[in-house]
Order: C-alpha cells, then sequence, then structure tokens
C-alpha cells in the first residue's frame, strides 16, 4: 500500500467508494502509511450512533472531520494534511450547489465537487482505491493514479476520470458494489 505515497512527494487525496469494505480500507489506510490519515464522513442522524462510528475509525490514529467542515479545516491547515481519503460517491442533496453530473453507469449522476476541487486546487495527487475480495477476510486494494499535483486538472476532470476507473471497477467486481445505496434516486434536472 505504500507505493502510492512513495511514488508523489507532497500530498495525496484517495477516493473510494461504496464497494467491497469501505470500513476496512479506512482502518487499513489509517495504520497502513507513514503519514497521520484524515477522512470525511458523513454524520449519522443519532448522535449517539455518530459518536459510536466516529470512535470506532479514530482509534487507529485517523482523524474524522465531517464532510461540510472539510474544506475549511484544510485551509486551515494548508499543506499539513498529507494523506487525505473519502468516499467520493456520496449523493448530493438536490438543492445543493456543489453538485456536478456527471455519466456513471450508462446514467447521469450527481456527485459533490469537493473531492475534485481538493485535489485541483489544493494540490493534491488523487488516487482511487480500487478494492475486491480476494477470499472471505481477505482484501486487496489498488491505487489507481487519477491527477498528480501539479497537473493543472480542473475539478471536474479529476470527477470524470474517478467515475470512469470506479464504473470500470463496478463492472469487473459488480457484486460488491452496494447497490442499495440508490445513486439514481433523482434525475439531472431539465434546466440548471
Amino acid at each position: 500500500m505504500q507505493d502510492c505515497l512513495h511514488a508523489t512527494p507532497g500530498r495525496a487525496l484517495i477516493l473510494s467508494s461504496h464497494h467491497a469494505n469501505w470500513e476496512w480500507l479506512l482502518l487499513r489506510c489509517s495504520n497502513g502509511f507513514n503519514e497521520p490519515l484524515t477522512a470525511a464522513y458523513k454524520p449519522t442522524r443519532r448522535e449517539s450512533v455518530d459518536g459510536v462510528l466516529r470512535r470506532m475509525r479514530e482509534r487507529s490514529g485517523c482523524t474524522m472531520v465531517k464532510a461540510g467542515d472539510l474544506v475549511p479545516y484544510l485551509l486551515e491547515r494548508r499543506g499539513k494534511v498529507r494523506l487525505l481519503a473519502m468516499l467520493a460517491d456520496q449523493s448530493p442533496p438536490a438543492q445543493s450547489e456543489q453538485q456536478t453530473w456527471i455519466e456513471f453507469l450508462g446514467q447521469q449522476t450527481s456527485f459533490f465537487r469537493g473531492p475534485g476541487w481538493i485535489g485541483a486546487r489544493l494540490g493534491y495527487s488523487v488516487y482511487l482505491a480500487a478494492m475486491h475480495r480476494e477470499r472471505r477476510g481477505h482484501y486487496v486494494v489498488r491505487f489507481i493514479e487519477l491527477s498528480r499535483a501539479g497537473a493543472r486538472a480542473e475539478p471536474d476532470e479529476i470527477l470524470t476520470a474517478y467515475t470512469q476507473a470506479l464504473e470500470q471497477h463496478v463492472r469487473q467486481y459488480p457484486e460488491l458494489y452496494f447497490w442499495a445505496y440508490n445513486r439514481w434516486k433523482r434525475e439531472k434536472p431539465l434546466y440548471g
């Protein structure tokens, strides 16, 4: 797993999805690199459950930051967060101005712009963590480079590279995708 950071001095943004065992991936990345991991998370509706999940995720040294607070957190610590992770296939609410529509698995799909913006504007090399189960209890993670820091990629270009690489990975291992997480619960508005 360490090849991801050794290949790119500087900062790395690891994007993943609701595919395979994303909780295991978070724990493994928390102690698999020589850098502390910061990860974005979406709080649950119940504070008691949220606290338990956050403490469980932070036990291995990961710093969990609410997704809505992530950009200010990174700007405040500019250059100090070298390893950042997030599930980039989160579905934005309909009224969100921070969304873009990209074709994913043959359908126009809404994605948050944040991962692309962070990679492009804050100087992160961006990777997809493509994970699959080799056998019961054994997972393999392959890091696919989507954008190198300093490459002058635009935010939507990074997101498009992410969705294309993710789609190829989901098509290879469709049984591991969390299909119950309905990515297509709404359609792209006709105007806007």
